[in-house]
């Protein structure tokens, strides 16, 4: 059949499915039609508002599911619609049409509906239909301020009287993948979540920054460049908090194994990345889990990642894959990972916020994570005004935050590990208070010993013990400086060690008197 003066978009007639050609290519056109695709004397296109399937370039089939566009599924709905071809054609108006146009017998137009249902015939099909659907992946998910949830999109807009949010319905040609595992009721609250941050972060101002930072993830938008840390103790809150947000996000929300983004000294940088692949696309917030002790971070991978630029990697046995990551990173860790670079590249994309509570464990709900559930549409609206304070006032990380993070590139160092290594602290401590000079050749023998060959000045040394809450202790009457709450471990408690002695090096008295402060100024 030749493609007649025709500008067809709407529902396609019987009349106007009998009229293609009965044999592959025919059978495409019909299903560019069913599924929304548009047909004139040149052109047989996609329809931007109607279309419901689609080609990937290089990827595959991607069908739009009635709430989003679906390319996990993509293959088995692209089959079920060329499965809805043979269908349709067995309507007795259609089989009419098909012989006032074709002026066949009724024997061969049941071969030819016979053949329509044979697999051969569905793979041909869809081969043929393929050029005319295909589309580049950067044609989705162009809405950064748009927010897929299950009864519709929520817009979100700026306005002179703050930000707007906008419920409109599911649309194809919104070409949206992803959708959140929520509805959105702007009526909703989620008292119980928001206890549970304002227990876990008492600051209020750091407590109004991981809202604005939590907004900020929830967008499409990329141009903070921000990698978040969240640091405690354990029992703190951090990850239950994480854990709902990931999961009410739902397609727009990913773990990740955190190895991907350390320096392991073993990943081959031309080698397979399936991992960052599978990350690509409108992921925006992942979940990186607790890092090993001393692990060190993949400084030039998080720059990359967080630099709004195209990255390039590779799937096992496949093509190097290019997209704009959009995943905001957030770290969840007891022990901060090693920086090793002192540019601010690194650390200038950096946000560390500290979970300093620990709710005692005869308080502590281990039903939370279930309840929190139910309200994830109120959790919804927390994130939507943490965007809108986010757009009014950019992330604005508080002193307290910036303090923390100015520590922490003093510090960077392997002080965590000689710390929990020789060091009761804490809690755990009670009221301990050991002198500041021996904890310093504590640490200075053990770095040694573990050949750091650079260990941290004094200065840096209290700041890091600061950084740890290990604070300040009582003056002695002679004046000299204390830390509290910490000791040192006896050696029943860490077994021998080779270097017992050496600590000979040490102010005398330094060794038997734990007060001792000679020369820590």
């Amino acid at each position: 059949m030749s493609l007649e003066d025709h500008a067809l978009s709407a529902e396609p007639s019987a009349k106007e499915l009998a009229a293609y050609d009965l044999n592959d290519f025919g059978n495409a056109l019909r299903l560019i039609r069913i599924m929304g695709g548009h047909i004139d004397k040149d052109t047989v296109k996609p329809d931007i508002k109607r279309c419901r399937l689609l080609n990937l370039v290089g990827q595959g089939w991607i069908a739009f599911n009635g709430k989003h566009w679906d390319i996990t599924f993509g293959d088995q709905l692209a089959r079920q619609s060329a499965h809805m071809v043979s269908q349709r054609m067995r309507d007795p108006e259609v089989m009419t049409a098909i012989m006032d146009k074709h002026g066949r017998a009724p024997a061969d137009i049941q071969r030819y509906l016979d053949s329509l249902g044979q697999a051969g015939s569905t793979a041909a099909m869809l081969k043929q239909a393929e050029p005319y659907l295909s589309i580049e992946i950067e044609e989705f998910d162009r809405a950064p301020m748009a927010f897929n949830v299950r009864n519709g999109t929520v817009w979100l807009r700026q306005t002179e009287k703050g930000l707007k949010a906008d419920l409109r319905p599911h649309d194809p040609g919104d070409r949206i993948t992803r959708i959140a595992n929520t509805e959105y009721d702007p009526k909703a609250k989620a008292p119980q979540f928001e206890q549970l941050v304002a227990t876990s972060l008492r600051n209020p101002e750091v407590r109004a920054f991981m809202q604005r930072a939590c907004g900020y993830a929830f967008t499409g938008e990329i141009f903070e460049q921000g990698f978040f840390i969240l640091q405690g103790k354990g029992a703190d809150g951090k990850s239950t908090i994480m854990n709902a947000l990931r999961d009410m996000a739902g397609g727009y929300g990913a773990s990740a194994k955190v190895e991907t983004f350390l320096d392991t000294g073993q990943a081959s940088p031309n080698g397979p990345q399936p991992e960052l692949v599978r990350l690509a696309g409108e992921t925006r917030l992942v979940l990186l889990a607790e890092p090993p002790r001393g692990a060190k971070l993949n400084e030039g991978l998080i720059k990359g990642w967080t630099g709004g630029d195209p990255y390039s990697a590779r799937q096992i046995q496949g093509k190097n894959f290019e997209f704009v990551p959009k995943g905001r990173l957030w770290m969840m860790c007891n022990a901060l990972p090693v920086v090793k670079g002192d540019d601010d590249g690194i650390w200038r994309r950096m946000n560390v916020i500290m979970f300093e509570h620990q709710v005692p464990e005869d308080q502590r709900d281990k039903r939370l994570p279930e309840k929190l559930k139910a309200e994830f549409p109120g959790i919804l609206n927390w994130i939507i005004a943490g965007v809108g304070d986010w757009l009014e006032q950019g992330l604005k990380p508080p002193e307290k935050v910036r303090a923390v993070l100015e520590n922490y590139r003093k510090t960077s160092s392997p002080f965590g590990d000689w710390l929990d290594e020789s060091c009761v602290y804490g809690e755990a401590a009670g009221d301990a208070v050991t002198g500041a000079t021996v904890l310093y050749n504590s640490y200075k023998a053990w770095a040694e010993e573990n050949g750091h060959d650079r260990p941290m000045s004094v200065r840096a040394f209290g700041d890091a013990l600061m950084q740890r809450q290990i604070l300040l202790g009582p003056r002695l009457s002679d004046g000299k400086k204390t830390r509290k709450p910490i000791r040192l471990k006896t050696l029943a408690e860490t077994g021998p060690r080779p270097t017992a002695n050496s600590f000979s090096q040490a102010p005398a008295g330094a060794q038997s008197d734990p007060f001792s402060m000679d020369g820590f100024e």
